[in-house]
């Protein structure tokens, strides 16, 4: 029997299993959510086994074609298809099976009502706050979230511990994609820490996100003249490689990092950044 034949009948077979036992998860398995979990998992993969073996077996260019349409279709719109259902039935109120290990937007409601009322009791408690913010930012709306609320108690946090209120007010903004208010929200961030390094990498993310990459540049050269630490080196050296700004000052950046920093983890790649720089202002590194 010719190679294409064996591998096209141990696809198929393979394929058949699958559906078969996609067939008997819908039958077997205790409720909605597992069984839907079968049919959109192992049917799709069955099927896709199938239709990949057949196009072995034929050796037929149309019909090949024809399967990996019908492939690429389902595997784009079956996990789809199945999340709405899905999302349909949770929010009708269809119970998990009773062996379910945890619901975790269950879980979060009633963490977001517990910590409303505890506010209530004890206002002015700046890590229920924090955590109340947590759980508005990740629930989705229909149970709950509000991405309004959690700016309110950002706020709110703001008047208590103002640089952690405004490091959870630019999570906020950033989820909402509130870009200028993200930014003036960053920038006191890194003045009331004294630019952190964290908080210099999250400004400059927001920033290189919105193609602003000098603007990047023109905040690490800022916040290097405050700490002139190893990191801050490398990620100066790093936005000049990457987004073609401000060469020399990321040549620059890179010296200084490879001068006092030879047993550093981030040394290679500080190095090759020099290299980079140096060639594009055509001076020796």
């Amino acid at each position: 029997m010719p190679v294409n034949d064996i591998i096209s009948v141990v696809l198929i077979l393979l394929g058949v299993i699958f559906i078969g036992l996609a067939s008997v998860g819908i039958i077997r398995l205790p409720d909605f959510y597992l069984r839907m979990s079968a049919i959109t998992k192992a049917a799709t993969l069955g099927l896709a086994m199938v239709l990949i073996g057949l196009s072995l077996h034929f050796d037929d260019l149309e019909l090949t074609i024809k399967s990996l349409i019908i492939i690429s279709l389902v595997l784009l719109t079956a996990p789809v298809g199945a999340h709405a259902i899905s999302r349909a039935a949770y929010k009708q109120g269809v119970e998990f099976w009773e062996g379910a290990v945890i619901d975790e937007l269950k879980q979060l409601q009633k963490q977001m009502i517990t910590l409303e009322k505890q506010l209530k009791e004890t206002p002015g408690d700046a890590e229920l706050m924090s955590r109340l913010i947590t759980a508005l930012m990740k629930l989705p709306e229909e149970q709950g979230g509000s991405l309004r609320k959690a700016e309110k108690w950002a706020l709110e946090l703001v008047k208590i511990d103002e640089l952690n209120g405004r490091r959870r007010l630019a999570e906020v903004y950033l989820i909402g994609q509130r870009w200028k208010k993200l930014e003036h929200e960053q920038a006191m961030i890194c003045h009331l820490s004294n630019f952190e390094t964290d908080d210099v990498q999250q400004y400059v993310k927001a920033l290189v996100e919105q193609k602003k990459y000098q603007k990047a540049s023109d905040v690490v050269e800022t916040a290097l003249a405050v700490r002139n630490i190893p990191h801050l080196l490398y990620l100066g050296a790093k936005v000049s490689y990457r987004y073609g700004v401000n060469a020399s000052f990321g040549l620059d950046c890179a010296r200084k990092f490879i001068a006092k920093n030879a047993e550093h983890p981030l040394f290679p790649e500080v190095q090759k950044y020099g290299h980079a720089l140096a060639h594009i202002l055509h001076e020796r590194f």
